[in-house]
């Protein structure tokens, strides 16, 4: 059929449908088209053949009217463009067309600009195209398809190529500068959040795990009354005691067949009683003295919180749950202050340890609740890492020792975060632990004295794979002369039989 035949209606049907179907129609997928389209195109299946074939024959110039015209046809392909996208300057305006996507984007400047410097790799930390997608609310494809159309990558700078064309150089090396300040500003709010939101974990924890049990321990208590003193003789000159306690690890276990020597709390408690009943039998040949210095804290338990674990998060091999190391671990130091306080006033100081860092505060916090209002018992309120007191012309440091532990170090510090009793105190000594042997040290310089604290704990499974299992295990208690200083050290020794 030439163009003469044709209805009119044809020829309406070819202007809107021609290039969408044509190569359907080159194919003659007939069926296809009258089924997914005929409502669209309005005609009936042979119609449709026949008006198919009719817009084939004048697309291939086959149409003898056509054929017959003496006019040149125009050429459209000089209208063409290669281009992708436009920039309105005046509406600050990218218009976009995205393979795929039958209508093109319009992205205002601003949001366009934003998405160069998120994926720029200027300031050390680009986003994925995920982050854009989420942050711009565009599907994924999307953004892979405008980073492509645009040649948008990590390496480039994070401006728009219009800007860098129109804008004056230092006014781009200024704005530069301040796109790298605000982005380490967010660098270090968000790591400041991060570190709040591990405190705020932190804090969470220790309330549930141990704030509630130690008012479960402290409900329905009264107040501690006053025990009966034993009788013993007057010191012939006054004298303080330092119980050398420190890294007894309560709850620590070990299995004797895996580490030489078996451990857990029932020897544990067995092994401090007979070694502190041993030590003051020997003390108080010497008299009574005027006070007992007691060390809380120094891995006095093995964990410190809900997992099993240590402060820094190193998993033990323990005899039985947390909760319930903290609840015994409260009763046992209970008994041994009331033990002690038989003998003289006791003092209690925080020796912050690694093992128990929150624990042992938490301890100390109970026993404060716990003698408050008892005479004969004090504590120290001080949290800080080197606690220090004085008794005559003695100057007393209690420090673990996993921190500063060098006697250097130590005299150093001494002499500033405890300046005023330096110059009254003649007779200077720093207690540690951390290590489980004891050993002396002598600053001739400072006139210090380093005493490391041996230990009664037992041994687990990284002393015994360490080689760590020879130390002489026993309770040292420490005479210090009110005038003299240090004038006796009294073991009190495991038995090993």
């Amino acid at each position: 059929m030439d163009s003469k035949q044709a209805p009119e209606h044809w020829y309406e049907l070819e202007d809107e449908f021609k290039d969408e179907f044509l190569n359907r129609l080159k194919n003659r997928e007939w069926k296809v088209i009258h089924s997914r389209h005929g409502d669209r195109i309005g005609l009936g299946y042979e119609e449709l053949k026949s008006w198919g074939k009719w817009v084939v024959a004048r697309a291939d110039g086959k149409d003898t009217a056509v054929q017959n015209k003496q006019e040149p046809s125009p050429d459209p392909s000089q209208y063409l463009s290669d281009r992708r996208y436009w920039y309105d300057d005046k509406r600050d305006v990218y218009t976009t067309v995205l393979p795929g996507i039958p209508q093109p984007l319009e992205i205002p400047g601003s949001i366009h600009r934003d998405i160069i410097q998120a994926y720029s790799n200027w300031d050390g930390n680009p986003s994925s195209i995920n982050q854009i997608a989420r942050t711009f609310g565009f599907p994924r494809t999307w953004i892979v398809k405008y980073l492509r159309v645009h040649e948008i990558t990590h390496d480039i700078e994070p401006f728009s190529k219009e800007d860098v064309l129109e804008r004056d150089e230092d006014e781009l090396v200024t704005e530069a500068l301040q796109l790298r300040r605000a982005s380490l500003y967010r660098k270090y709010e968000k790591k400041k959040w991060s570190s709040v939101e591990k405190e705020a974990e932190k804090w969470r924890e220790f309330e549930l795990n141990t704030l509630s049990y130690i008012g479960e321990y402290l409900n329905g208590r009264g107040a501690k009354k006053e025990v009966d003193r034993l009788i013993i003789k007057p010191a012939s000159e006054p004298y303080a005691a330092v119980f050398g306690l420190s890294d007894f690890h309560w709850g620590k276990y070990s299995d004797a067949g895996e580490n030489f020597e078996a451990f857990n709390k029932e020897i544990a408690r067995d092994r401090l009683f007979s070694c502190t009943h041993d030590a003051l039998e020997r003390l108080l040949k010497l008299g009574r003295p005027e006070k007992i210095y007691l060390p809380i804290g120094s891995d006095f338990l093995n964990i410190d919180n809900d997992k099993g674990e240590t402060t820094r998060g190193t998993v033990q091999d323990n005899d039985g749950t947390p909760q319930e190391m903290l609840v015994s671990g409260c009763e046992l130091m209970e008994d041994l202050v009331d033990t002690l306080r038989q003998v003289a006033p006791v003092e209690l100081v925080l020796m912050s340890g690694n093992h128990d860092r929150m624990m042992g505060l938490s301890i100390l916090l109970v026993l404060k609740a716990l003698y408050k209002d008892c005479k004969d018992v004090t504590v120290h309120n001080d949290r800080t890492p080197r606690v220090y007191v004085t008794y005559g012309k003695n100057l007393m440091a209690f420090i673990h020792g996993d921190g500063v532990h060098r006697i250097n170090d130590i005299g150093a510090l001494m002499a500033v975060e405890a300046s005023e009793d330096w110059h009254k105190c003649h007779h200077r000594t720093a207690y540690t632990g951390h290590l489980h042997h004891e050993k002396v040290e002598v600053h001739a310089t400072y006139g210090l004295t380093k005493r490391q604290l041996p230990s009664l704990s037992g041994t687990d499974r990284w002393h015994a794979r360490k080689g760590y299992v020879a130390a002489p295990k026993f309770l040292p208690i420490y005479v210090h002369d009110k005038e003299r200083g240090v004038i006796a050290v009294i073991h009190g020794p495991v038995d090993k039989s």
